[in-house]
Formats: structure tokens, sequence, C-alpha cells
């Protein structure tokens, strides 16, 4: 396998980060969760940086784990058909009324959107209390 360009990294970026940005990261919803941060990590996805950043990055992450740059490959070709979201992917009927969900694993903790959420159960368990 030939090794990835600076030009197909940078543009592998960009689809990944668009799909992160635009469509809430439907794409990675597809793979496991460690392939998923695997991506985020190689690929500094939702990291606002210069192309000479990111290109430096790469260059840094790839010396400090080896391996990785092999690890996200193979996560991205898992995830590369799903990028295109030219055409809707609605889920068909199941059988036995199964239903799957897949998850997207952010790539560090939202401190701002877990407290919100505290606050809300906060204010519901409150609530609760109120009516008892």
């Amino acid at each position: 396998m030939p090794r990835l360009t600076n030009a197909d990294y940078l543009n592998q970026r960009k689809k990944l980060r668009a799909d992160w940005f635009n469509h809430g990261g439907s794409a990675f919803s597809r793979i496991p969760s460690r392939q998923q941060l695997e991506l985020h990590d190689y690929f500094a996805i939702t990291q606002p940086l210069f192309e000479a950043e990111v290109l430096a990055h790469r260059k840094t992450i790839s010396r400090e784990q080896p391996s990785l740059p092999q690890r996200a490959g193979r996560a991205y070709r898992q995830v590369e058909p799903f990028l295109d979201h030219t055409e809707q992917r609605v889920a068909g009927p199941t059988r036995g009324g199964h239903v799957v969900a897949h998850a997207v694993r952010r790539p560090y903790l939202d401190s701002g959107e877990l407290s919100r959420i505290i606050i809300k159960m906060i204010a519901a368990d409150a609530k609760k209390r109120r009516k008892d």
C-alpha cells in the first residue's frame, strides 16, 4: 500500500471534517468507538488548524504513535463509503422489531454540554420532589 501523501491526508481530513461538522459525524457512527478516536487523533478533525499546522500535527503524532497512521488508515477505509452524503440513507424495516443504534464518540469531554445535562437533571429532580 503506498504511503499517504500530504495532499491525500489533507483531502481525507477535509472529508472527515465535513462529515463531523455538517452531518453530525454520521459516518463515524458506522465504525467502533476506538476507531473513531484513532481518526480524531490522527486527523485532528475538531481542531481548527491551518494546513501547515495540520501537517506538523501529522508529523508529531506519527512520531509519538508510530502505528497510528496505519490504524487510522484502516478506520478511514471503513468510514469512507459513508462520507458521501449525496443520497439519503434511511433504515429499512427490521425483523423482530429490533432497532440498531450507532454511537458517535466525541474526541474530548464537552464540559459545557455535560453541565447543561446535569442542570436539567437537577431541575427535573427538584420539580419531581415538589410534586411529591
